[in-house]
């Protein structure tokens, strides 16, 4: 058995001794949090090492028996968020992902300026970017045994480039050497096409 550490909404149960019966549970480690007297009780984990959960339970004919079970307390996995630093205004498909947690884990991912196209409770997802800025994307991650995860990554969403042709609207037939431009930005590729007769 094995738990998170600070994990809450943990449970532990014995079978039902019957009418008058009484559980007189114990915990090192952690804290009973509900049920202390009843057969099923709900604890929390303390930090990394082990709980040790026990309990006494006694019929109503006054028989009394004890139990106890050893949990390994691990530490919460560390986790990061794969995902571009940088897509462009209303890109889409754009991806994020963390590394699969295994079998019952869920997965609740959110996003500013931008929205999800994909599953929501999955290790990955794909998502369309909205205005320039900063977009966080987010997911929490919840593990079998109780373990609460949530990790933010920061992506930053560019303006497209302003794309303006300066040249002249008229030229002569079979014409050479007409001269046509573009804003120059440091940064950015140029590729320039022409369709009808004419030629670069």
């Amino acid at each position: 058995e094995a738990a998170c550490a600070f994990s809450t909404n943990n449970t532990a149960s014995v079978p039902a001794a019957g009418t008058g019966a009484s559980y007189s549970w114990a915990i090192t480690n952690g804290t009973i949090s509900a049920g202390a007297g009843t057969s099923n009780i709900i604890w929390a984990a303390g930090p990394i090492g082990t709980v040790t959960l026990s309990v006494t339970v006694t019929s109503g004919a006054g028989c009394s028996n004890n139990g106890s079970m050893d949990i390994t307390v691990d530490s919460p996995p560390e986790v990061a968020i794969t995902a571009p630093t940088s897509v462009c205004v209303n890109s889409t498909n754009n991806t994020a992902s963390v590394p699969d947690a295994g079998a019952g884990t869920s997965y609740n991912w959110s996003i500013s300026d931008g929205y999800i196209t994909s599953s929501n409770n999955a290790p990955s997802i794909v998502w369309s970017a909205g205005t320039a800025g900063t977009a966080t994307v987010s997911v929490i991650m919840n593990t079998p045994i109780g373990c609460n995860i949530s990790t933010s990554a920061y992506v930053t969403v560019t303006a497209l480039p302003v794309c303006s042709i300066v040249g002249p609207d008229t030229v002569v037939s079979n014409s050479a050497g007409n001269v046509y431009s573009e804003t120059n930005e440091t940064g950015l590729a140029y590729n320039w096409t022409i369709t009808g007769a004419g030629s670069i």
